[in-house]
């Protein structure tokens, strides 16, 4: 009998054990590097928005816009890459984007045991261009302050 319960107790040690060390060998996804709120750039500087996350079985990354609608690459303007990161690349003035330039953003992280989401990601590129400004003429007296109205293009702002 006692031989018998040795038995069971040894069995029973070895099936906690080996159910503590299968546990420790997955984890769901942690954020290593997790996105800026923020990201504003230039159209002659690009930009890359770095997502990193850890985990076992590694986590999938992929990128949607705010309201969770999946995000693709847009040859020239947007790449998601493999490694996770968004990459928003030089482009002309001429080819802005509001819809991936001026966009919220979500890197999520995945894997068999769970799901995270980044913060949102506030991306804002600002065009580098030549506009003309219109003075307008005013009259004044000498020795009087004068005010001097002036007129920009309306896709100037900020």
């Amino acid at each position: 009998m006692v031989g018998g319960l040795l038995k069971a107790y040894l069995l029973l040690t070895l099936l906690m054990q080996n159910t503590v060390s299968g546990q420790s060998d997955t984890s769901g996804p942690v954020f290593i590097q997790e996105p800026p709120n923020n990201v504003d750039f230039s159209n002659t500087t690009g930009t890359k928005i770095i997502c990193q996350s850890r985990g076992v079985p590694l986590p999938n990354i992929t990128w949607t816009k705010s309201n969770g609608e999946p995000i693709g690459t847009v040859p020239g303007l947007r790449q998601v890459m493999d490694n996770g990161n968004l990459i928003l690349p030089p482009f002309r003035a001429s080819d802005y984007k509001q819809e991936v330039h001026a966009q919220t953003y979500r890197c999520i992280a995945q894997n068999e045991l769970g799901k995270i989401q980044s913060r949102d990601v506030h991306v804002r590129a600002v065009t580098t261009q030549h506009f003309e400004v219109d003075i307008f003429r005013e009259s004044v007296m000498i020795g009087n302050d004068a005010i001097f109205k002036c007129s920009a293009p309306s896709f100037v702002s900020d």
